[in-house]
C-alpha cells in the first residue's frame, strides 16, 4: 500500500465523524475480533496505597474529595499487587503511597485524569494516564490520583486497574503490559525528542486512531503496513506541528514496536475506543467535565473568588447557560466553548485551548454577556492558576472614561453614516442589537451570531459592547450590526437570497467591518463573516472609532 493512501487514511482519521475507509484484503493478516465491553462503573470507587496509616488515609479521601465513599468500594493495594499487574519486581516489603479514585461520569465525558498531588507525582503526566487507562479499557470516568509521598506515578495505574478488576472486569494481562509501554515510551520520547507531554500523547492517541479506523474498517494488517501507517502518522503529526525533525530513528522504531503490541489488545479491537480517545483528547466540553476542571482548580481553597462558600457548595446548583432563562432551550456554543450558571447568581465560561482553559466570570447572570468581572488562564493538565485579569475596575474606569473606543455619541455617527452610504449603493440599512435583534434568514442578528463567529473560515470570541472595549485580547467586539434584508425584500420579492449583513467591530484596538452573505445554516453552526472588502465603509467606520 502507498504512503499516501495512508495519509488519506491519516486525513479521514482526524475527523471523527468521518466514515471508516475500507482497504483491500491483505496477505499475512493481523486479526481483530470485536469485543463488547459492559459498562460496570456506576459509582465511585477507591484503592488506597497498603502503606497509609489512618491518618494519611484520611488525608488522602480528603485530597480526592472522596470521603462519602462507602468503605465497601475501598481496595487496598500493595506491593505484591503491584507486581501482579505490572511485574516490574515489587514485593511484600515495596512501600505503596499512591491512591486512586475512579468516578463514573455521563457519556461522551471520556476519560479525564486530576493529579490533586503534582508535586508528588514526579514523572507521569495526566495525559499519559489517559492513554493508559483507555488502552486497558476505562470508559466515560474521572480518574483522580494522589500521593502523600514522592513517587515516580509509574505504578499508580494499579489501583485503577485494581478496581476494575474488583468489578468483575476481565483485564487482559497483554492490554496492561501494552498500558505500562505507553508509559514508558512518553518518558522517552520526552528525554530524546523535542515534543511536549501534550504532543507525545497527542501522537499516541493518533497512531491508535489510526490502528482502530482501519482493523474496524477491514478487520485485518499485515505487518509491513502496519509499520508504514505508524511512520506516515507520525511523518504526519511532526508536519502538523512543525517539528519535522524531532525524534529519533530508536524513538519511532519503539513507537512502531508499541504498535506491533497495541494491535492485538481488546483496545484495538473495541469500537468504543476511538469515540473515548475523541472525547477525551479533543476540545469538546460536556457538562460534568467542566464542573470538573472547576472544581479542581478553584473548590480548595479559592472558590470565594467565585463567591461560592465552600462550607455551602453544592454541585447539583450547576446547570449549562441558556441564551433564554425563560425557556430551557440550551445555548449554541462554540465547540471549545462552555457556560454554566451556578445557582442562578453566577455565570461562568470554560474556554479550551491545546495547554490552557479561560474562565470568563460573570457574577450576575444579568450581566452575561456585556459585564464580566475577570478572567482566568488556567493549566489544562495541573488546574495551576497561570494569569488572572480582574475586569471590574477596567470596567468602571470605562465607564467613567470619556474618550471610550465606542459610544452612543459614535453609534448615532455611523447610523448616519450608513444611511448615506447606503443611499449612495442603492439599498436602505436598519441597525440592530441584542436587545432589538433583527432576522439573518431565520436566526437572531446579532444574537445567535456572537456565540458562532467566524472570521475568514475560522471560529473567533466575540462580545457585543456599548464601549469597545474587550474583554480578552483577540476579541472581536461588536459595536453595531446592520442589514439591509426589510429593503431587499421588497426590491426582490423572489429572490431566495442576497441580503447583506454587517458587523462593526473592534479587534485590539483596530476597527474592523465584517461582511456576511450566508443565508443558511451550516453543519457546524457558525456563522461565516469576512472583512468588508469596501474600502469606503471600512474608512468611514475608522474615521468613526478614531475621533
Amino acid at each position: 500500500m502507498t504512503r499516501q493512501k495512508w495519509q488519506n487514511i491519516l486525513l479521514a482519521t482526524a475527523l471523527a465523524s468521518s466514515p471508516l475507509l475500507a482497504i483491500e484484503p491483505l496477505g499475512g493478516l493481523i486479526y481483530a475480533q470485536e469485543v463488547q465491553v459492559d459498562d460496570v462503573l456506576t459509582q465511585s470507587k477507591v484503592a488506597f496505597g497498603a502503606s497509609l496509616n489512618e491518618e494519611q488515609k484520611q488525608h488522602t479521601l480528603n485530597l480526592l474529595r472522596a470521603t462519602d465513599v462507602d468503605n465497601q468500594q475501598i481496595i487496598s493495594v500493595d506491593g505484591k499487587m503491584i507486581e501482579r499487574f505490572l511485574a516490574d519486581g515489587s514485593n511484600e516489603e515495596t512501600l505503596v503511597y499512591s491512591s486512586a479514585t475512579i468516578e463514573p461520569r455521563e457519556a461522551g465525558y471520556g476519560v479525564q485524569v486530576q493529579i490533586v498531588t503534582p508535586n508528588n507525582i514526579t514523572l507521569v503526566a495526566p495525559q499519559t494516564y489517559q492513554n493508559a487507562a483507555i488502552t486497558a479499557g476505562a470508559k466515560d470516568v474521572l480518574i483522580k490520583i494522589a500521593a502523600v509521598e514522592p513517587v515516580t506515578g509509574e505504578g499508580a495505574l494499579t489501583g485503577v486497574y485494581a478496581i476494575y478488576e474488583a468489578l468483575g472486569y476481565a483485564l487482559d494481562p497483554q492490554d496492561i503490559e501494552v498500558a505500562q509501554k505507553e508509559i514508558v515510551l512518553v518518558k522517552n520520547t520526552q528525554e530524546s525528542s523535542e515534543l511536549t507531554v501534550e504532543q507525545t500523547n497527542q501522537l499516541q492517541a493518533q497512531i491508535k486512531l489510526a490502528i482502530n479506523q482501519v482493523l474496524q474498517a477491514n478487520g485485518e494488517l499485515t505487518t509491513e503496513d502496519l509499520n508504514d501507517l505508524v511512520l506516515s502518522t507520525i511523518e504526519h503529526y511532526l508536519a502538523e506541528i512543525d517539528k519535522d525533525k524531532a525524534m529519533t530513528e530508536e524513538v519511532i522504531a519503539e513507537y512502531v514496536s508499541f504498535a506491533e503490541a497495541y494491535v492485538h489488545t481488546q483496545s484495538a479491537q473495541s469500537e468504543t475506543t476511538n469515540e473515548q480517545l475523541n472525547a477525551s483528547f479533543n476540545l469538546t466540553w460536556t457538562l460534568e467535565e467542566a464542573i470538573d476542571f472547576w472544581e479542581a482548580s478553584f473548590l480548595s481553597g479559592n472558590a470565594d473568588e467565585f463567591y461560592i462558600n465552600v462550607e455551602e457548595y453544592d454541585r447539583e446548583l450547576w446547570t449549562e447557560f441558556s441564551e433564554n432563562q425563560s425557556d430551557s432551550e440550551e445555548s449554541a456554543t462554540a465547540i471549545n466553548t462552555i457556560r454554566l450558571n451556578y445557582d442562578e447568581n453566577l455565570t461562568i465560561q470554560f474556554e479550551k485551548t491545546e495547554t490552557e482553559v479561560i474562565l470568563t466570570l460573570y457574577t450576575e447572570v444579568s450581566h452575561y454577556p456585556y459585564e464580566p468581572s475577570a478572567t482566568y488562564s488556567i493549566d489544562r493538565q495541573t488546574f495551576e492558576v497561570l494569569d488572572r485579569n480582574d475586569l471590574s475596575e477596567a470596567t468602571e474606569a470605562a465607564d467613567n472614561d470619556v474618550v471610550n473606543l465606542w459610544n452612543d455619541d459614535k453609534a448615532k455617527q455611523l447610523a448616519s453614516f450608513m444611511a448615506t452610504w447606503g443611499e449612495g449603493m442603492g439599498q436602505t440599512y436598519q441597525s440592530f442589537t441584542p436587545e432589538a435583534p433583527g432576522d439573518m434568514y431565520g436566526v437572531s442578528f446579532p444574537n445567535d451570531v456572537l456565540t458562532a463567529l467566524s472570521v475568514n473560515e475560522t471560529l473567533v470570541n466575540a462580545s457585543w459592547s456599548t464601549t469597545g472595549e474587550a474583554a480578552v485580547e483577540g476579541e472581536y467586539v461588536i459595536v453595531a450590526a446592520f442589514n439591509d434584508v426589510e429593503h431587499f425584500f421588497e426590491v426582490n420579492p423572489t429572490a431566495p437570497a442576497g441580503a447583506h449583513f454587517y458587523l462593526f467591530t473592534i479587534l485590539d484596538g483596530i476597527p474592523v467591518v465584517l461582511h456576511s452573505q450566508q443565508n443558511q445554516g451550516t453543519p457546524d453552526g457558525r456563522y461565516y463573516f469576512t472583512p468588508s472588502e469596501n474600502m469606503e465603509l471600512q474608512a468611514g467606520f475608522e474615521n468613526i472609532v478614531n475621533q
